[in-house]
């Protein structure tokens, strides 16, 4: 049987709604499993935030869902309007930008928690974030 050493469990903190600094650590392409856009291809991203927080969210391929992969290839400058990109987990990974934090409360495991969840992405790299201030 394998053997492994526990490690401690990577806490997040919420963070104030707000614009921060993020980086792709992580991508994973898959299909939407339920909802309006069952079916359809998505890529999941897991954003470092603040270099704090990791906090995931999806890119869906659904015409409905257009705006928002527009606004993320336009925030990390992967490509103009116009122009036919192609997004895989290999180009996407240390991809940054930044993004626009929300607190929305959400069904856990005992009740309602709250929890931080990415409402927009804007251009911008870390130096920008800091030189707002």
């Amino acid at each position: 049987m394998p053997k492994f050493i526990v490690q401690p469990l990577e806490e997040n903190t919420l963070l104030p709604a707000g614009d921060y600094p993020a980086v792709i650590t992580k991508a994973a392409v898959g299909l939407v499993q339920n909802g309006k856009h069952t079916g359809c291809e998505k890529m999941e991203l897991h954003w470092r935030v603040a270099d704090q927080n990791t906090i995931r969210d999806n890119l869906i391929w659904a015409p409905s869902m257009h705006w928002k992969l527009t606004r993320f290839v336009e925030a990390t400058r992967v490509g103009k309007v116009g122009q036919e990109v192609e997004l895989t987990p290999e180009n996407v990974v240390k991809l940054s930008c930044i993004v626009t934090l929300i607190q929305e409360e959400v069904d856990g495991k005992n009740g309602k928690i709250t929890v931080n969840r990415i409402s927009a992405y804007k251009p911008g790299t870390m130096d920008d974030f800091l030189s707002d201030d």
